[in-house]
């Protein structure tokens, strides 16, 4: 597939856009160069030719011009066959792909034409950018020069293979990794082996569990029997702590029973008056007070009003006083101003009359000699455009002239040439030798047959004591690829088992003897029989009866011994069971350390097997290989490496014959090359010089088709200077014209005014008349406006004169009155007026303030007299005695009320049989009762505590026995572990296997492509390194192949050992044989390079072109850049390359 034209209608900054690539041209590479400054628009193209693939995203970035239902993008295609295809892609959900008529296609004719590419899988393999080369190289760094990783991620676009890779590795390892302690399996190991030793220690027989359940019950009645027991007691205690509580409470409300009725029936006021009353005297005489202030106060502004006079005549003419003086500062600049204004009326008349007699116009009316706005722009363009004409007729003839003398010079020059034959094939070919350069891939394939036989001999050497040839080397049948692993891994894991028996074996061992001293040590300990224990709790019970009836000191102290005896041999007891139970433990334990001791001797016997047979089978092998070679191998490890040692005399013999391969091929493309620029050159008139190389041959053709060139240029120049002249011509004959038309609507413009009435002015004269006449309308302009303003300002005058005489008539002064007489009078008879005002809206405040206060002084009055009269009296005094007794009653009855309240609070519905007991009742007496009660108690709280402490003694054995389902727990929880074992083993042996099998397709994609595109990246590399490096070649490394790249002095670096931008260029190198190994599987796609040579000098950016240029032979290479230089080194080294601008 290539790419014959892209249509950018509506996508990004683009509209109706097209790039035309056009048809690809047979023999010559397909490389194109697209070229734009920044923000031009470059990477966007490359996303429109992959949405145009694989359908614009839901959320596109490329919609911020053309909405999302409007982006279109289309192209052309070419397929294999010659096909032609023409499609569209638009912005939806469905049926976005269309041909050239609107009709929907299918994605699968896009996906044909792909092979099944993604567009994942295109912008990996078939696109390359600065970033993507960067990350090649970092990859490089992460395989550690790894050759299959290297090879397989060039081909595949997977930069990053290296680190995926290595992170997969460290995933694995996560959950175990051989030789290491640590580890999620080690850490679920830990943890079966904590639940079972838990669930050996709380393992115990059901017949303990059946008696200490008994024991429980029992401990748990006796004690509900002593709490009840204490629960009366304290009942009654209580009851006699509420009687002495209540007795000062009746004490006290009998004494105000007492007092209410030493003071007799008071009248009960409202809620509030007391409080209320010293407020209501406070506002009364406050009133008072402010009434008398506001009566003095009207008598004071009365006698104010009295004296103020006013002027009624002057008020009534106020608002004519106020027009006239609006008058006044008009009048006042008129007499000021008119003198000046009359003079420079004069002057604008004299200079308009001035002005007409330039024009030729004397005595005529000014305006009507202007002219309207329409006729004076016309002649002012025709005036502009005079000079662009004149300029552009002498112009014409003048070019035209000089392209007649061009035309005869170039004519002449043509005919002196004389004639050479067509060297358009021999251009073309001599482009593809020069792009191929078959003697520099002659001499490069030499060195490397040289560098290979170099290789050969110490690779050869390194296999020492072994000696033989190549071929005995070939015909040697090792062992397979995996057996020394397999056979290290073995004698390794059982060197393990060994070591792990015998440290199982001493841990069993001092395990049993730690056990044997530990049942020693039980069976001694001491015992409390049956008997025992029975006689220390009878004597306990006879104790315990005689206190109760008896209930003095020494029967107290007589149970307390005894209750302290039974809780010893209770203890004693329970510690003899549990020392009972440890020594089974003990006994359970010693048998299963020996076991194990027994288990561990069987294991380390088989393990020192297993190591005897793998040394025979390791002996076997060897000797099956070479007798020589039984000193030399004593490992799996030394096996290993001789084998990797053979691999790599092996691969070094490849390397041999396949240089020779190459050597012979560039031998014959010289000699094809030779052989066909020789024929070339004699069909294109030359005679080849005899037996002369192919670089003197090519020079031969270089100068032929310089001088082809040159003659093509003389007849381009010919025909150009022809096409200039009959150019020229029409020019001079469109230029007069233009005159000619100009000149008639000149003579139409003045013909339509009074210009017209003469001769016509020309360009020089009508700019004089323009200028004049724009003077002119200034001067009469200015004239009329100031005739107009000296009319107003006499108008003015007039009319102030007219307004004082009215005013002194209307206020009887004589015509002769001043001015500022009149305001004066106008201003004193405001003030007066505004000053009455002001005395009348305070002396109606005042009348207004007066009335309120007798108003309020009287209600306050009434309602002082109105409280009195409730109780019966009159006055001040006597309303306050009244008002404090009331008080005092409501106080002595709150202080019942709350007594009441207390004491039906604390007999309830007793209260009534507590009052009739109580008066009779002795305080003293009570309280001998409550110390009895109080003492009763405090033994019954003892006795329940040592009843629950024997309730609890019994709930933490039976708790200790472990009765419950904590073994069933135990186990859930240990099948919870082997579930989590099984599923995350499953899962890291995935996770293995997948890597052992990505490592098996790498070194089978490494055997499968080693040989052709190695070669080929080798040649890449030194090309673009511009021989620093002359190749690379492969190196055993343990169980893999290391890239190793050859320096032009003789040394060497592993791939990873390069520095940052020589890796770089081994990446590209690598890419760029990945393409070419692609292309021999599957038609090729377009490839596009987006500036990746942004780091690269113009030498190395030159040797970068010509591998461009190699991948332009196979399929088509687009190259996005917004570096000028780089076109013209492209366009250098590949003179097919074409050329597009954004």
């Amino acid at each position: 597939m290539r790419i014959a034209r892209l249509d950018l209608t509506r996508y990004g900054k683009f509209t109706d856009r097209s790039l035309d690539f056009g048809a690809a041209r047979p023999g010559q590479p397909d490389l194109h160069i697209l070229y734009g400054p920044n923000e031009a628009g470059k990477s966007t193209t490359l996303s429109g030719w992959l949405d145009l693939l694989y359908g614009i995203p839901v959320q596109s970035r490329f919609g911020f011009l053309h909405p999302y239902a409007t982006m279109r993008i289309g192209a052309a295609l070419e397929l294999p066959g010659g096909q032609r295809l023409e499609l569209a892609r638009s912005k939806g959900r469905h049926n976005t792909l269309t041909d050239a008529s609107g009709a929907a296609l299918p994605e699968a004719v896009v996906q044909a034409a792909l092979g099944g590419i993604d567009r994942a899988g295109y912008e990996a393999m078939f696109s390359l950018d600065d970033d993507t080369l960067e990350a090649g190289g970092e990859g490089i760094l992460a395989s550690q020069g790894d050759l299959g990783q290297l090879l397989f991620s060039a081909s595949a676009g997977l930069a990053d293979l290296g680190a995926r890779l290595e992170a997969l590795r460290r995933g694995a390892e996560v959950f175990h990794r051989p030789g290491a302690r640590k580890g999620r399996l080690a850490d679920l190991k830990a943890q079966l082996e904590a639940i079972e030793a838990q669930r050996r220690s709380i393992d115990t027989q059901a017949a303990d569990h059946a008696r200490l359940t008994e024991a429980e019950a029992q401990a748990e009645a006796e004690w509900r029997a002593v709490q009840a027991e204490q629960a009366g007691a304290a009942a009654r205690a209580e009851a006699l702590r509420r009687d002495l509580a209540v007795l000062p409470v009746l004490a006290r409300m009998r004494q105000v029973e007492a007092d209410l009725l030493a003071l007799g029936p008071v009248p009960m006021p409202p809620p509030g008056w007391a409080e209320a009353l010293p407020d209501l005297a406070h506002d009364e005489a406050a009133t008072v007070a402010r009434l008398e202030e506001t009566e003095a106060a009207i008598v004071a502004v009365e006698a104010e009003l009295a004296g103020l006079c006013p002027d009624p005549a002057v008020l009534a003419l106020a608002p004519q006083i106020a027009a006239v003086a609006a008058l006044k500062s008009a009048h006042d600049e008129a007499a000021k101003d008119l003198p000046n204004r009359r003079a420079e009326a004069a002057e604008a008349v004299q200079i308009v009359a001035g002005l007409m007699a330039r024009l030729g116009r004397s005595g005529g009316a000014p305006r009507a000699v202007l002219l309207d706005a329409a006729t004076t722009g016309r002649l002012r363009g025709l005036i502009a455009a005079r000079s662009g004409i004149e300029a552009r007729v002498r112009a014409a003839r003048t070019e035209a002239a000089a392209a007649a003398d061009r035309q005869a010079g170039a004519a002449a020059r043509l005919a002196a040439a004389g004639g050479v034959v067509e060297t358009g094939p021999l251009a073309e070919l001599v482009a593809r030798l020069r792009a191929r350069d078959p003697d520099q891939a002659l001499r490069q394939a030499r060195r490397q047959l040289a560098q290979a036989d170099a290789a050969l001999a110490p690779r050869l050497a390194a296999l020492l004591p072994w000696r033989g040839s190549a071929v005995d080397l070939a015909v040697m049948v090792p062992p397979a690829p995996r057996v020394p692993d397999q056979m290290a891994a073995g004698q390794e894991a059982a060197r393990r088992a060994l070591a792990e028996a015998e440290a199982q074996q001493a841990r069993a061992s001092a395990d049993a003897a730690r056990h044997g001293a530990v049942l020693a040590a039980r069976q001694t300990a001491g015992r409390i029989t049956p008997d025992v224990a029975a006689a220390a709790r009878a004597l306990r019970e006879r104790a315990w009866a005689a206190h109760r009836q008896a209930l003095t000191e020494p029967t107290a102290e007589a149970f307390e011994a005894a209750l302290r005896a039974d809780d010893q041999i209770t203890a004693q007891q329970a510690a003899a069971g549990a020392e009972a139970q440890l020594a089974a433990q003990a006994r359970e334990a010693q048998a299963l350390a020996r076991l194990d001791q027994a288990a561990a001797e069987a294991a380390a016997t088989e393990a020192r097997a297993e190591l005897a047979r793998l040394d025979a089978e390791l002996a076997r092998i060897v000797g099956s290989l070479s007798p020589a070679l039984g000193a030399a191998v004593q490992t799996p490890a030394d096996l290993r490496d001789w084998l990797a040692l053979r691999n790599a005399a092996l691969e070094a013999q490849a390397g041999v014959a396949a240089a020779q391969a190459d050597c012979a091929a560039a031998e014959r493309d010289a000699t094809e090359a030779r052989i066909a620029l020789a024929g070339t050159l004699a069909a294109a008139g030359a005679v080849p010089t005899a037996k002369a190389g192919l670089e003197a041959l090519m020079a031969q053709a270089q100068a032929l088709c310089d001088a082809g060139v040159r003659l093509a240029a003389l007849r381009e120049a010919a025909a150009e200077a022809s096409r200039a002249a009959a150019r020229r011509a029409e020019e001079r004959q469109q230029a007069d014209a233009a005159d000619s038309v100009w000149q008639a609507d000149w003579a139409a413009v003045c013909a339509g005014c009074w210009l017209g009435e003469g001769p016509l002015p020309d360009v020089a004269a009508m700019e004089a008349i323009l200028t004049t006449l724009e003077a002119l309308d200034r001067a009469v302009t200015s004239a009329e406006a100031l005739a107009d303003r000296i009319a107003k300002m006499e108008a003015n005058q007039a009319a102030f004169a007219t307004g004082m005489t009215d005013l002194s008539g209307a206020l009887g002064l004589p015509e002769t009155a001043p001015w500022p007489e009149i305001t004066a009078r106008l201003q004193r008879a405001e003030a007066i007026e505004a000053a009455r005002a002001k005395a009348g809206a305070a002396l109606n405040a005042a009348r207004g303030k007066a009335q309120a206060l007798r108003a309020q002084a009287g209600r306050l009055a009434a309602q002082i007299e109105d409280m009195a009269g409730f109780f019966g009296v009159t006055g001040l005094g006597p309303l306050r005695v009244c008002l404090e007794e009331a008080r005092r009653r409501q106080a002595l009855e709150a202080v019942r009320a709350a007594a009441q309240a207390e004491m039906t609070e604390a007999f309830g519905a007793d209260l009534p049989a507590a009052l009739d007991r109580l008066p009779a009742a002795d305080r003293a007496a009570l309280e001998a009762d409550l110390a009895r009660m109080t003492a009763e108690a405090a033994q019954h709280a003892q006795a329940a505590q040592q009843a629950f402490a024997a309730l609890s003694e019994a709930r933490r054995q039976l708790g200790a026995v472990g009765g419950d389902d904590a073994v069933a727990r135990l186990e859930e929880a240990r099948q919870t572990v082997l579930l989590e074992t099984a599923e995350e083993a499953r899962a890291h042996l995935r996770q293995r296997f997948g890597i052992l099998a990505l490592d098996h397709a790498l070194r089978a994609y490494r055997d499968g492509h080693r040989s052709a595109m190695l070669r080929r990246a080798s040649q890449a590399f030194a090309t673009i390194s511009r021989g620093a490096y002359t190749g690379l070649a492969a190196q055993p490394d343990r169980d893999r192949e290391v890239l190793v790249a050859l320096a032009r002095d003789g040394t060497s670096k592993l791939a990873a050992d390069l520095s940052k931008g020589t890796r770089f260029q081994l990446y590209l190198a690598l890419r760029v044989a990945g393409y070419h190994e692609l292309a021999q599987t599957r038609a090729p796609v377009p490839f596009i390079a987006d500036d990746i040579m942004e780091t690269f000098d113009d030498d190395r950016s030159a040797e970068a072109f010509s591998l461009l240029a190699g991948m332009a032979e196979v399929g088509q290479v687009i190259y996005l850049t917004h570096h000028r230089h780089l076109c013209e080194i492209a366009r250098t080294v590949c003179p097919a390359a074409r050329l597009y601008h954004l």
